[in-house]
């Protein structure tokens, strides 16, 4: 669900995405996420295994990973500035 969400984000055309996703991807993953693969199973987290391709979805949008997984990023991240909007998938 989430990489189908990034991506219809992606084609609104914001001017950035972040994508939050540290899980190492799974056999699993590569049949439900479509930006993952074989190669990519438990070398890559899924947003970095899906990364380029969601850049190359519109070049008009910044799309970058987050990597940090500690409480006091989250907390950054969890407000609302009325020209920002952040959505943890």
């Amino acid at each position: 669900l989430g990489v189908e969400v990034a991506k219809n984000l992606i084609l609104a055309g914001p001017k950035q995405v972040t994508i939050y996703d540290p899980n190492i991807v799974t056999i699993e993953d590569v049949g439900r996420n479509f930006y993952c693969r074989h190669e990519d199973v438990g070398k890559k987290s899924r947003a970095e295994a899906s990364l380029t391709q969601l850049k190359d979805l519109n070049p008009n949008v910044n799309v970058s990973i987050a990597t940090d997984t500690s409480v006091e990023y989250m907390l950054r991240l969890s407000y609302l500035d009325p020209p920002t909007m952040n959505v943890l998938l």
